[in-house]
């Protein structure tokens, strides 16, 4: 496997609910902190399968220059109802 975003895409792969997953820059990062994001996003999709009853997951792998600014093609979004 080939970093966070192709980690994701194969989880996305193998997930009983349709995951669209979108990036823009698939640079590497550090293998901890990959693996930790990775971890995340599992959790997430999980929590979404089970407790979401989702019929769709978006997800978008970004990266910022100031992880404590927030940036609108980071931000979460929920589709709407």
């Amino acid at each position: 496997m080939k970093g966070l975003v192709a980690a994701v895409k194969d989880l996305a792969s193998r997930c009983p609910v349709p995951i669209v997953v979108e990036s823009k820059d698939e640079r590497r990062i550090s293998s901890t902190v990959e693996s930790n994001a990775y971890f995340v996003v599992a959790e997430a999709v999980t929590n979404a399968v089970k407790h979401a009853q989702a019929s769709r997951i978006d997800g978008a792998v970004c990266r910022r220059r100031n992880p404590r600014a927030g940036s609108p093609d980071c931000a979460a979004r929920r589709p709407p109802r």
